[in-house]
């Protein structure tokens, strides 16, 4: 089995994948490339079994991007909204969100606001 190692190489931003069992087995890609083979990937892991599971289970650890940038709009004579999500590791990744989920959204991002907004001082 393929033992896969990862370089960066900051003169030449390029990573490096290569075989630690077969050194003359390697592949050196540049930021675009890199791109493309995340792409990939990410397509061959929804064909994998086990799949991804359909509904995530709160309370377990993850770790998150914190602050992460993001964007959303309308499109027009459609029934989503898109959200735009920036992972620096991933780049922007793209969210076509019905209506009734930016509702749901919407409600739970309120009540976090709500709950974690600092308290009124009364004003005389």
């Amino acid at each position: 089995m393929a033992v896969v190692r990862l370089h960066h190489n900051p003169e030449t931003q390029t990573v490096t994948l290569s075989d630690e069992n077969n050194p003359a087995v390697a592949l050196e890609i540049d930021a675009a490339q890199l791109e493309q083979v995340l792409h990939g990937l990410g397509e061959m892991r929804s064909r994998l079994e086990p799949r991804v599971e359909p509904e995530w289970q709160p309370g377990r650890p993850v770790q998150a991007i914190t602050n992460p940038r993001f964007s959303a709009e309308l499109p027009k004579d459609r029934d989503f909204t898109v959200l735009h999500l920036r992972d620096p590791r991933f780049g922007w990744l793209h969210y076509a969100v019905p209506f009734p989920e930016c509702g749901r959204l919407a409600e739970f991002l309120a009540r976090a606001v709500k709950r974690n907004a600092p308290p009124q001082t009364p004003q005389h």
